[in-house]
């Protein structure tokens, strides 16, 4: 079996670029699909807007859980 290293960080900022500063050692980010937004738009709808900008900018893989 593999060992990794999950690593938590809290940050104050937008965040999906938070997120992507803080990607710049990792292998894999995972996300989840919806956070607690009220507001959609059509492409919200499939995936949230935070996921969506994550994946739409990272440089490293990212899964998207639901």
């Amino acid at each position: 079996m593999s060992e990794f290293k999950v690593v938590r960080l809290v940050k104050i900022g937008m965040p999906h670029e938070e997120i992507l500063k803080a990607s710049h050692d990792v292998d894999l980010i995972v996300i989840a699909s919806h956070g607690c937004g009220s507001v959609m738009c059509e492409i919200e709808k499939v995936i949230g807007s935070t996921a969506e900008n994550v994946v739409r900018h990272s440089k490293v893989p990212v899964l998207v859980i639901r």
